[in-house]
């Protein structure tokens, strides 16, 4: 049970936290990872996740049989992965039916390709919104991209503990802005933003929408399909315990397919690989019957 409000200070002693311990009901997925060091009290999962045990025995099996052994015969396998992966992710974690996530790159790397996309994908909207919180990097992606497009950066003032509210965000939201793209989760105060509400306000204004869940997936529930979203990038070696070099995720909602413009020449046949969702070769689909009728396909 999740009690809220004051901790009593007769609780606050290690006998009650180790009868809380005790009593946790995901107490036995604790020796499912590796823990080298008892002593230690770990509270860096938002920054990297702990090593799970079979994750040794995987990596090990991925070096000495898919490759060593497997050799170029091994990419009957590989190739898909990115997709496939991606459909687990998107079921279990996301919310976000097969053919929307795809697992590659990193996060800012995806972060930056559908930014741009979404940016593109409304021509004559001269405004980016996103918030003073907002992780660094994609602060920098998206001052980027507004330099680069000449776009308005509209940033909101985000509350130091409620995070990024739909109240705060209307006042920044008009028919000139072409995209708003905020974290699910603050990166320091935890504060969870009130997705669904945002994501209604920036579609009635005819916007897109594209969510960092880098601090969500994994920690908070996520339902990209039930709420609408647009887009959405995330990271695995956080709450997924992927480790360092985890590829990330990207994802681009069906919703997506009904409210995006083509943009960009050439840019079909550039992600037309079958590993790629449809929803976002969609997004970045070229003007001409032909190439609309391969990125829908």
């Amino acid at each position: 049970m999740v009690q809220h409000g004051p901790v009593p200070s007769s609780d606050l002693t290690r006998a009650h936290a180790e009868l809380l311990d005790a009593q946790d009901p995901l107490r036995a997925f604790r020796d499912r990872f590796v823990r080298r060091d008892d002593e230690l009290v770990y509270f860096d999962g938002n920054s990297l996740g702990r090593l799970p045990s079979e994750t040794i025995e995987a990596l090990s099996s991925a070096v000495n049989d898919e490759w060593g052994t497997g050799l170029v015969r091994s990419w009957e396998r590989w190739i898909d992965l990115p997709i496939r992966v991606g459909d687990r992710v998107g079921r279990a974690l996301l919310g976000a039916a097969p053919g929307q996530v795809v697992v590659c790159d990193t996060t800012t790397a995806n972060l930056y390709k559908l930014a741009w996309a979404a940016s593109a994908a409304r021509p004559g909207r001269t405004a980016v919104v996103t918030d003073d919180a907002n992780f660094p990097t994609d602060r920098y992606v998206l001052a980027g991209i507004a330099a680069a497009r000449r776009l308005e950066m509209r940033v909101v003032t985000a509350d130091p503990v409620d995070g990024v509210t739909a109240a705060a965000v209307s006042a920044a939201i008009d028919d000139d802005v072409a995209l708003v793209t905020f974290s699910h989760v603050d990166y320091r105060s935890a504060a969870v933003a009130e997705i669904r509400e945002i994501t209604d306000l920036a579609h009635r204004a005819g916007a897109l929408t594209l969510w960092d869940l880098s601090h969500a997936a994994g920690a908070v529930p996520v339902d990209l399909d039930g709420w609408g979203v647009d887009l959405a990038v995330g990271c695995s070696y956080k709450y997924l315990n992927g480790g360092p070099g985890a590829p990330a995720c990207m994802s681009a909602g069906s919703c997506s397919k009904g409210c995006c413009r083509r943009y960009g020449a050439g840019s079909a046949r550039r992600t037309n690989s079958p590993w790629v969702p449809s929803s976002i070769r969609h997004l970045a689909c070229a003007d001409g019957s032909a190439e609309r009728r391969q990125c829908s396909a």
